[in-house]
């Protein structure tokens, strides 16, 4: 059974905690982000263009 990212905290920070998963999401999502530190970052303008919001 899929997890609900939607209703889990724990579940949605255990993606967030997950290289594996980061790198997949980043590239089936096509997101560029900025690398820094050895971590992909992005700004709120970039998340608002990914979510179509601007």
């Amino acid at each position: 059974m899929a997890k609900d990212l939607t209703n889990s905290r724990l579940d949605r920070q255990n993606i967030l905690n997950n290289e594996i998963a980061i790198d997949e999401i980043q590239q089936k999502s096509g997101i560029d982000g900025i690398l820094w530190d050895g971590k992909i970052f992005v700004t709120r303008e970039m998340t608002a263009n990914f979510l179509k919001l601007i």
